[in-house]
């Protein structure tokens, strides 16, 4: 039997589409299908045959279509292939023009129905590979993991440099994925003592354990203040009891501290205001002033920056304890600098992707498979050495200006690196002049494999010697 020239990847509508190209024996069928009736039969038919063959298609591509099931995937066929045929007409020239579609268009029609399938296997296949990873991130189990992607390269299913990265990359990931666990588990403290704790962490990883942090801090400071209300609340509804029964309070409000998420800092600083209301003292001013100031001091660029929270904690100073206004200009003055090292890592970061053009050496490699001729490979690495030189100067710059102004805020530095970005943003030319300007050489410009940011509290000279490998 004849056999139509059918593309199945373009779907049933093409398959149908095809059938006027049956050959012959369907055509001189046609030919016999000439009065009214029999053409709004044969017309019934083709739209059963249709029908049941974009049903087949659809129930694949369901969700809850399981394509390893063989017994499943045969039952399918059989009823699909049956459906096809089962408009039988009164008039036998409908009949075997019905049957003669079937045959022409049964190798088109198998082929589309197992490529549905390989397809759904394959995507099945990966989510549950994700899914295992994840699994394995969650648990810290690095063994399994390591089994399963040598597994996947035994099998094929992905090369050897894409697993011994993962297995590289595992206990990064883990961390990461144990975070996310214990922020949902109320456990804000525990994911962000794991968050801080991580290095050299790659440009996806770092978003990931910035949003965490974003996540952690929130939730801790909800929880916090939750908390904090509950011990105001307990020492409200407790002002005229006992003596011995306010001791028991304390002891119990202090027993739920020590479990809690507060800092050393805040825990001790409500053990003292616990103290003093057992002991009858007047705390509730003084506890006001504390807390308003701690909001402050853990924002300084918020209300007006450091000078301005430090000024303001000096001027309560008589209405704190000596140890209270010294932790407050400690943790102004810490999360100041943690502020300040956040926004010069950022602005470098954000930097090395405006002027560099391939920031790593595998984005480097991708770029230099598109070239067939050396000498323009050679003019991609000649100009990507210009621009990784011109981001150094630019990293210079700007720990240069900063420490010209120790006080800038997160925002002022914003400002001075988009600044400073329109001044060392130039073609590969200009900087090429500049360069020889300088009296250096191309050759013995540092080579950095993977532009990253620079970690918290590390100098600017720290961080060029940890990135740049001179040649």
């Amino acid at each position: 039997m004849p056999r139509a020239n059918i593309d199945v990847d373009t779907g049933a509508g093409e398959i149908g589409a095809g059938l006027a190209g049956l050959g012959g024996a369907l055509f001189e069928i046609g030919q016999k299908i000439k009065n009214s009736n029999m053409i709004l039969e044969n017309a019934k038919a083709e739209r059963q045959y249709e029908t049941s063959m974009n049903a087949a298609f659809e129930t694949i591509k369901s969700p809850s279509f399981d394509p390893f099931d063989e017994d499943s995937i045969a039952k399918l066929k059989q009823k699909t292939e049956e459906s096809m045929l089962s408009y039988q007409s009164k008039y036998s020239e409908v009949n075997v023009a019905s049957q003669a579609r079937y045959d022409g268009n049964y190798a088109q029609w198998d082929t589309k129905f197992k490529g549905l399938l390989e397809q759904k296997r394959a995507g099945k296949v990966e989510d549950e590979k994700v899914a295992l990873e994840q699994y394995y991130y969650e648990t810290g189990d690095v063994f399994k993991f390591a089994r399963l992607q040598n597994s996947l390269v035994a099998t094929g299913q992905q090369g050897r440099k894409e697993a011994d990265n993962k297995i590289t990359d595992f206990q990064k990931n883990s961390a990461l994925a144990q975070a996310r666990i214990a922020i949902g588990n109320n456990n804000p403290q525990g994911a962000i003592t794991m968050l801080q704790d991580l290095k050299g962490l790659s440009g996806e990883q770092l978003d990931q354990r910035d949003k965490l942090l974003r996540i952690a801090n929130e939730t801790l400071k909800g929880l916090n203040d939750g908390f904090g209300k509950e011990i105001l609340s307990t020492i409200l509804k407790s002002a005229n009891v006992s003596a011995p029964e306010r001791a028991n309070i304390a002891l119990q409000l202090k027993q739920q501290i020590a479990q809690s998420n507060f800092s050393d800092t805040e825990a001790r600083t409500w053990f003292d205001y616990i103290e003093k209301w057992e002991q009858g003292k007047d705390v509730q001013s003084d506890r006001d002033i504390y807390r308003a100031l701690m909001r402050k001091a853990y924002k300084p660029d918020s209300y007006g920056g450091v000078d301005a929270v430090e000024t303001a904690i000096v001027d309560a100073r008589n209405d704190l304890s000596k140890q209270d206004t010294e932790e407050l200009l400690d943790l102004t003055r810490r999360e100041f600098e943690k502020s300040q090292s956040e926004a010069i890592s950022e602005a470098e970061d954000y930097g090395a992707g405006q002027l560099i053009d391939y920031r790593t050496s595998m984005d480097l490699e991708a770029i230099l498979k598109t070239f067939e001729a050396q000498s323009d490979k050679d003019k991609v690495i000649d100009n990507r050495k210009l621009q990784l030189w011109n981001h150094s100067r630019y990293v210079k710059a700007l720990n240069d200006w900063q420490k010209k102004h120790p006080e800038a805020t997160s925002d002022e530095i914003y400002a001075e690196s988009r600044k400073l970005l329109v001044f060392f943003r130039k073609p590969a030319e200009q900087l090429k002049t500049e360069l020889t300007t300088e009296e250096k050489r191309i050759s013995t410009v540092p080579e950095i494999v993977d532009v990253k940011p620079r970690r918290q509290g590390e100098t600017v000279e720290e961080y060029l010697k940890r990135v740049l490998v001179v040649e």
